[in-house]
């Protein structure tokens, strides 16, 4: 193809990278449509298949690893699955479900009394995700110590996830205060630490679980598959590309 071109395609679903070898131009671009009234969708998924039971309504399966990605994300159905956490965010993104970092929350560790309920160290390698400071920045960290409760830290009734001081982590230690964690800043956790973490904090019909470099997925079935497991259908992995 060469500028000017346009390619017709037809009625499918398309998951292959399709590069031109030759440009096109402002003023003559390459055309993509679709062939007359055909239904095109050009995905970057790839079928999940081979599911097995692993319990319950829990389904597992395996995959090839591509050292080139570092995270995934799993559709149902067209239906984006949420990554194994706590709080479950939800269906809506844009307005997620999240917890609260309670009183005498600081700079590396967070206090909420809903975390009082997890053993100490349950947490200990997973992912934190918060809105931290006055808002302005949303930022990330591998949790390094969890538990119910800290002496000389967090209240009794609390429990605590810690973790490195978020401005080193940016590289922006000029402005500390614009990352530091306060209280009411919405947060949430994410898996990434152990299969039983994840099967722990897993919800019906919407989580799922990667487990490391073995790319062995877990998937709690949406509840109108629940009774035939999701062997019958199409389980898609859209994988992220790392940022460079």
């Amino acid at each position: 193809m060469v500028a000017g071109d346009t390619c017709l395609v037809r009625a499918g679903a398309y998951r292959e990278t399709v590069t031109p070898r030759h440009s096109g131009t402002a003023s003559a671009p390459i055309t993509f449509r679709p062939y007359k009234s055909d239904r095109v969708t050009v995905t970057g998924t790839d079928l999940v298949t081979e599911w097995r039971r692993y319990r319950g309504h829990i389904y597992h399966a395996r995959t090839r690893a591509n050292p080139h990605l570092w995270a995934d994300q799993v559709f149902v159905d067209s239906t984006m699955m949420n990554p194994a956490g706590w709080p479950d965010p939800g269906r809506d993104l844009m307005h997620p479900l999240n917890a609260t970092a309670g009183v005498s929350t600081t700079a590396t560790m967070i206090c909420d009394p809903h975390l009082a309920v997890f053993p100490i160290g349950f947490w200990t390698g997973a992912i934190v995700h918060i809105q931290s400071g006055y808002g302005w920045y949303a930022n990330t960290a591998t949790i390094a110590r969890s538990g119910p409760s800290k002496t000389g830290g967090c209240p009794a009734s609390s429990g605590y996830v810690s973790f490195p001081r978020l401005a080193a982590i940016a590289g922006d230690p000029s402005e500390p205060w614009a990352y530091d964690p306060i209280v009411g800043n919405p947060y949430r956790l994410v898996v990434t630490q152990s299969r039983a973490a994840a099967l722990r904090v897993m919800r019906p019909g919407q989580s799922f679980y990667r487990g490391g470099y073995l790319y062995l997925w877990y998937l709690w079935t949406p509840g109108r598959y629940e009774s035939r497991g999701p062997c019958r259908r199409h389980e898609r992995a859209r994988p992220r590309l790392r940022p460079q």
